[in-house]
């Protein structure tokens, strides 16, 4: 085990499992994100903190809305969480989506940069997905690309699929960042 991500669930007495993909825009509309995601991220960093103390180290990776990127504070929140708990940067990634990059508001880019700066990995999330013209990739602080599971779901069978997944392993190579492929199930799909 080389890292884990923070996700969250959500079972209702009433309404059973509530799918993140129904819970998690409504919590952006509403604004709640933000404090689901303080509340998500001190979560994480409390577990990791435990988990390096029994000789368990592995970075934990947490999701990031474009919303809480937008908060003028962001990193000093970040800072000030992974202080009051002794966790190390170097064990932290946030996950940003390809939109949240392709903003280029100066509270956006001055949070990236200052999150970079504190020393936490900040990965790309499901790669691919977006609408981006790449020019981010040179631009920000990116140490990890994640391939989308729909990519990586029809490999090897798909002739597009293999080809895209193939496409963002030369990629980041070539940027010198690593790859995380998502939703590996079989043998066949992790040896691809």
């Amino acid at each position: 085990i080389i890292g884990c991500e923070a996700l969250l669930r959500w079972t209702d007495a009433q309404l059973g499992v509530v799918s993140p993909g129904v819970f998690i825009p409504l919590a952006e509309e509403s604004g709640y994100i933000v404090k689901l995601g303080e509340w998500v991220l001190e979560q994480a960093i409390k577990d990791a903190v435990l988990w390096v103390k029994r000789g368990v180290g592995v970075k934990i990776s947490v999701n990031v809305s474009s919303q809480e990127l937008h908060q003028p504070d962001y990193a000093a929140k970040v800072a000030s969480l992974l202080s009051a708990h002794g966790l190390p940067a170097c064990w932290l990634e946030l996950e940003l989506t390809e939109s949240a990059l392709l903003q280029k508001e100066p509270v956006i880019v001055q949070c990236i940069e200052q999150l970079a700066c504190l020393g936490v990995q900040l990965v790309i999330d499901d790669f691919g997905t977006g609408y981006s013209n790449l020019a981010y990739l040179k631009r920000m602080p990116i140490s990890k690309l994640k391939v989308d599971q729909s990519f990586v779901r029809g490999v090897p069978q798909d002739a597009s699929d293999k080809a895209i997944v193939e496409a963002v392993v030369g990629l980041g190579r070539a940027l010198d960042v690593d790859i995380v492929a998502e939703g590996v199930e079989t043998t066949v799909q992790r040896e691809t």
